[in-house]
């Protein structure tokens, strides 16, 4: 009985640390967003003075006013808008199913792991998808897609031996 609470208590650190990381970065990622939007032109336009950010466009239209902002500010902020797409459509359900396995694991050894990976896996993407890099960005997707699945299979797992 220690073994297993000692082994659940280390399941959680991993857990709540994983999710301090990815809550960490999600942070970061709308934070540089958020000036690319300014580059972009993209905020609204009750917005322009409220902060100033470097190389921000003369005029904040929702984007409508292309003609004020350089291609490369228009297109780092769609860049930007799609990395915090993609963590608003992956880490939710990837924490949910840490949760999940949290509760239940059939394994401790693939929660730790699988937490870990699915954490480090989405950190790598978002740097891969900011600097360019393919076909990183798409393997550090399909590597926390990868684990996101592990987490739901050792819960489901899990919770036909309690």
């Amino acid at each position: 009985m220690a073994a297993d609470a000692a082994a659940a208590a280390t399941d959680l650190r991993v857990t709540a640390f994983g999710a301090l990381a990815l809550a960490v970065k999600f942070y970061l990622t709308i934070t540089i967003q958020g000036g690319q939007r300014f580059r972009g032109g993209s905020r609204p336009p009750e917005d322009k003075g409220l902060l100033r950010v470097p190389g921000a466009a003369a005029v904040q239209s929702f984007g409508t006013d292309q003609a004020s902002v350089s291609a490369k500010a228009r297109l780092d902020d769609i860049r930007w808008q799609r990395i915090v797409n993609n963590d608003l459509e992956n880490l939710p359900l990837g924490l949910i199913l840490a949760y999940a396995s949290l509760q239940s694991p059939a394994s401790h050894t693939v929660h730790r792991v699988a937490v870990i990976t699915f954490v480090v896996s989405r950190i790598l993407h978002t740097w891969a998808y900011a600097n360019k890099k393919q076909p990183h960005r798409a393997i550090f997707w399909f590597v926390g897609v990868s684990s996101a699945l592990a987490l739901a299979i050792n819960a489901a797992l899990g919770s036909l031996y309690d």
